[in-house]
Parts: C-alpha cells; structure tokens; sequence
C-alpha cells in the first residue's frame, strides 16, 4: 500500500512499482507455451497486444504482491484461487517444480491458463475418465454479438466453440475483460469488473482520471 500512495502523491504519472516488477515476470511466465488453452490454443492472456490482463487482474486482486494471504479464504499470491485449485491447474503446464502460489512466475502462469481457459474454453476429463469439452466465453453466440457484433461461430468436432468474427473496438474489448475478471475473480463485484476494463484500456496511460481513482481505491483497500 506504501508503494501505491508514494506514486500517487509524486505528482507523477505512473504506475505502482509492482507494475513493472510483474512485467518481467510476464515475460518469463509466457515463455511457457503450455498457458495457452487445450485444445483450442487461445493465447489471449500472453499475447504481446493483451498481455497486460495479467498485471492488471493481479494488481486489483493483490495489488501485485506475490506474498499477498487472506487468511480468510486461504487465497495465496497474485491470483485469486486457493492453492489447491492452482495446483490443479499447474499440472498440465509442466511446471518443473511444485506448484508454489507464492513464486510470482508460477502464479501468473497459472493465471494465464485459467484466463486463456475461460476465454477459449477447454478439453476436461470426467469423473468417469472420459473427455468431455467445457465451453469458454467465445463459445456462445450471444458473447460473440458482444464481443465480436456477430454471433457467428467456428466450431469443429473435439474442439470448444469460438467466435468466428475479430474483436475489433475498444467497447468490445472492454466487454470481454469485463466477463473474464467476473469469472476469474469469482463473486466479483461488476465495480471490479468495470475497474479491470479501465485499466486494461488505459494501460499505457496510468495519469487518466479514472485509474488515477481506482489505484486510490485499491491503495485504501490495504490489500
């Protein structure tokens, strides 16, 4: 919280320093190519135009403090997931150690697949040991009016359904991260979801008006 108030009362416009801090821990958790979706390789959260959804989601979960517990939930790290349910996750990204939901790289590639997961969808196995496909956000043709102005759909046997047309606005675009943080951070407030559409947009500006009050915000939360 120190760090958020001592750049908002510098007079200058920028971000906390967590911020960059992440930003290269970003570049080493999406080295991994394991984070994008199974099977439908989404790749949203590390792509190089939209990976700032993870330093984003992170910071209003966290305010980018890897060391960050709530003794409450049991919640660990930047993500806001149990360690248990990381670990779930974890498997399937060859981490080349035990899934530690302090180590902020681990973390954000954990992150980064749920995101990519929840966009795109993805293969799950049942109870019962066979394959079934968990529809994503791009799998129904209402999202994709909105996300997209099209319901048109791609959908090929195996393979979770997606959005046939491109993101092409800044409103759509702010309408998908609206939906993914509502089911990233579950139970989410649609004032949360709405402060992640803004720092998404704004994430080259931190002096705009609107993220100038969000990081005040989340600087008196005391995260």
């Amino acid at each position: 919280m120190i760090t958020l108030i001592a750049v908002l009362l510098s007079g200058g416009a920028s971000w906390p320093a967590s911020v960059p801090a992440m930003q290269a821990e970003i570049t080493t958790a999406c080295q991994n190519p394991d984070v994008m979706s199974e099977p439908g390789q989404v790749n949203f959260a590390c792509a190089k135009g939209t990976q700032q959804i993870l330093w984003v989601f992170a910071l209003l979960s966290s305010s980018g403090n890897p060391q960050f517990a709530d003794n409450k939930s049991g919640r660990m790290g930047l993500e806001p997931i149990a360690p248990a349910q990381g670990a779930e996750v974890a498997w399937s990204l060859n981490l080349h150690n035990p899934y530690d939901p302090m180590n902020p790289v681990d973390s954000l590639e954990v992150a980064a697949r749920a995101i990519n997961n929840i966009i795109g969808g993805a293969s799950v196995i049942t109870a019962s040991g066979s394959p079934s496909v968990q529809p994503g956000l791009e799998s129904y043709p209402a999202n994709c009016v909105r996300y997209t102005g099209s319901p048109a759909i791609t959908s090929r046997q195996g393979f979770p359904s997606v959005c046939s047309g491109l993101i092409t606005t800044p409103g759509q675009q702010e309408a998908l991260i609206e939906d993914v943080y509502k089911k990233w951070a579950v139970g989410a407030t649609p004032q949360a979801s709405g402060d992640a559409a803004v720092l998404f947009e704004n994430s080259g500006n931190p002096g705009d008006p609107q993220v100038e009050a969000i990081l005040r915000h989340l600087a008196a939360t005391n995260l």
